[in-house]
């Protein structure tokens, strides 16, 4: 690949991961979440052993948000404990729940819309004429991209009888938008 065309590709710079979340997602730091999830955001010093989900700043950032999901999207069988050991983490493998990996999944797609589209008033700022001219605003972007998998909707449609994948994004989407106020899949703290 040259680099004409990987300047094109549309990657956030890694320093948007040290960002703060560009929302407060209030139930990360709920009692609940903190009892009982090992990976919750918390605000606590640093433990001896270094932990990734320890955060060592305030306020949390886009990659705190981000890692204890993806750990557990991906840490269901114990063969990848070094993978979750290398994050910080020593449980078990998460449990294989389809409803709360759908919620997850569904919270970081809202996220990576936000990061790559922009909030509404960045929106109005910044997108082109051209731009807002197909989309008023950025959540109509996402409506479109998310109409994008018809594979995805027959799938949902047969299985709930709705484009659950589609509402649960958009749900959490306008959450984030409205500075966090929706309940995170984390929170539930649900575990091996």
């Amino acid at each position: 690949m040259n680099f004409f065309i990987f300047e094109q590709l549309p990657v956030l710079p890694p320093e948007t991961f040290d960002r703060p979340l560009p929302f407060a997602w209030q139930s990360d730091h709920s009692p609940l979440a903190i009892r009982h999830s090992p990976l919750t955001i918390r605000h606590s010093p640093l433990t001896i052993r270094h932990s990734p989900f320890a955060i060592r700043h305030s306020p949390p950032t886009i990659a705190d948000f981000i890692r204890p999901r993806v750990l557990e999207l991906t840490y269901t069988a114990w063969d990848l404990a070094p993978f979750a050991r290398d994050l910080g983490y020593d449980g078990p493998p998460f449990r294989y729940d389809p409803e709360r990996r759908a919620r997850l999944r569904a919270e970081l797609d809202a996220l990576f819309f936000l990061l790559y589209l922009g909030t509404p008033d960045e929106w109005e700022r910044e997108a082109t004429p051209e731009l807002k001219a197909l989309f008023p605003t950025p959540r109509r972007a996402v409506e479109y991209i998310l109409e994008q998998f018809p594979i995805v909707r027959r799938k949902d449609e047969e299985r709930f009888g709705e484009y659950r994948t589609k509402r649960l994004i958009l749900e959490i989407y306008d959450a984030m938008v409205a500075g966090g106020s929706g309940r995170s899949a984390m929170a539930d703290g649900r575990k091996g």
